[in-house]
């Protein structure tokens, strides 16, 4: 059991570093721990032994997805998800199963499949929703409302916002699972939030000041240590200020997130600088900091 602690804190530190410095830093890694947790499993003849090596693999497979998730290798992602779902069932930790459906929704939504995305919470509900904590559902809750915002429905947006910060209210996140606690922050509330209304705002800009405010409580309450999740929430900042006329306030804010990225390392996040750009092009005659940022990343 010793070996399985080993395995569980080793994953906490590495999910940790994603959110710090991008998965890219920490796929070989996860994958060669993947690998000896597996053949743990493989050797151990214990049952008590066996059922925690598998929620650990659970746990570790999910992370590989992120991680996948987080470099852009999107079908990678697919596999450490299902891989992630089948230990968690063989390991009766239907918790841990439901929470990777969710996660497996998150990843939906940044590739802008809200149907798949809304599909998968349901499913999650009817896996795990007796089990999933308050915190658990204001996550979900907040993934609801960007899957609606990408189909322009404005007020189940506003109800899911609504589910969200109720829910949150009933947050107890003291002895929240590691593969649970990123999830379940304000921070995570505010940025989930803020861009289900940037995406409101992309089609009517009236929404663009309720996604600024929230953007920057995001901001303020995530702090400098998580630099790839600080940056994208600059990024989505910069969006929402760009829709409300402000451009060269959301050049700087860009430009922010360029030094803030620094040499993290997350195929996520490039794609982000990426269709900021596309969106600022047509609007940097408006302010030097927007067309500093333009000749920046066309020059990267």
């Amino acid at each position: 059991m010793d070996h399985v602690t080993d395995i569980a804190e080793t994953t906490a530190l590495y999910r940790g570093w994603v959110s710090r410095h991008g998965g890219a830093a920490v796929q070989q890694p996860a994958a060669q721990l993947l690998e000896r947790a597996a053949a743990m499993h493989g050797a151990a003849s214990e049952p008590k032994v066996r059922t925690a090596l598998l929620a650990a693999i659970a746990d570790l497979a999910g992370l590989g997805a992120y991680i996948a998730r987080d470099i852009g290798d999107h079908r990678s992602a697919d596999e450490h998800a299902r891989l992630a779902l089948s230990a968690a069932t063989a390991a009766g930790n239907t918790a841990l199963g439901g929470h990777t459906v969710v996660r497996m929704a998150g990843h939906n939504i940044e590739l802008r499949r809200p149907e798949k995305t809304l599909s998968l919470l349901d499913a999650a509900a009817k896996r795990a929703g007796d089990l999933f904590t308050p915190g658990d559902c204001a996550n979900q809750s907040c993934i609801r409302a960007w899957a609606y915002a990408q189909v322009g429905d404005a007020d189940m947006v506003r109800r899911a916002v609504g589910d969200a910060e109720e829910a949150f209210t009933r947050v107890d996140s003291t002895g929240a699972p590691n593969w649970a606690a990123q999830h379940v922050t304000e921070a995570e509330l505010y940025s989930l939030t803020g861009a289900a209304y940037t995406d409101l705002a992309r089609t009517n800009n009236r929404y663009a000041e309720t996604a600024i405010e929230r953007l920057n409580q995001a901001l303020d309450l995530r702090g400098v240590s998580l630099a790839r999740n600080r940056a994208l929430d600059q990024l989505s900042l910069a969006e929402a200020l760009l829709y409300a006329g402000e451009f060269d306030e959301a050049g700087r804010i860009a430009l922010a997130a360029t030094e803030a990225a620094g040499d993290i390392r997350s195929g996520r996040l490039s794609l982000r600088f990426a269709g900021l750009t596309r969106r600022m092009q047509p609007h940097a005659c408006k302010a030097a900091s927007v067309a500093e940022f333009v000749t920046a990343q066309r020059t990267s």
